[in-house]
């Protein structure tokens, strides 16, 4: 992926980590191999994708890494019952802030909590499980994909120029602390 967008368009100004999966499972039902994929998909491939285009964006001077986390990543109680997701979540947080301190002053890193988001994995919760995050949120709603996209938008631009190391919560209220 890295090598062909530099073959392709010369440097890479900006990665965007938004690889995600939740597997619902009680903990003490949950298995190693759930726990592995979650950890895989939601922390390891930002890990990767970021230490790959870190380089590239080190030698250009200029980049910004932006890693998608949630607010189950978050310590709030009804956010954090899915064990393995939460963990992954809050892990992507901690690898967003070391990684600014790390990659700074070339590289921007933030990352975007999201709250309840009107996905296909959000689509695939109980409703039961849809109703608590939308009754917790001050904007009793769920958000919307573009909504995201807009947070992601912003700290892509220069506008953002002297933010790292933030996590940017974009959940209807839900999760402000």
């Amino acid at each position: 992926m890295v090598k062909r967008t530099i073959e392709k368009f010369g440097r890479i100004d900006i990665l965007v980590n938004n690889a995600g999966i939740m597997i619902s499972s009680p903990f003490l039902e949950s298995t190693e191999e759930m726990w592995d994929k979650t950890m895989n998909v939601n922390l390891k491939s930002a890990y990767l994708c970021s230490r790959e285009v870190a380089p590239i964006m080190l030698n250009q001077k200029k980049g910004k890494i932006i890693n998608l986390s949630s607010v189950s990543g978050l310590a709030q109680k009804s956010a954090i019952g899915n064990v393995h997701y939460a963990t992954s979540k809050a892990g992507v947080i901690g690898l967003t802030r070391s990684l600014a301190v790390n990659l700074g002053p070339s590289i921007n890193v933030n990352a975007i909590c999201p709250g309840l988001i009107d996905t296909d994995m959000v689509a695939s919760l109980p409703p039961e499980r849809r109703k608590i995050p939308v009754e917790e949120a001050p904007l009793q709603r769920i958000g919307k994909p573009e909504e995201i996209a807009y947070a992601a938008l912003f700290l892509a631009s220069e506008e953002s120029d002297f933010i790292t190391g933030e996590i940017l919560t974009v959940s209807g209220g839900r999760g402000m602390r």
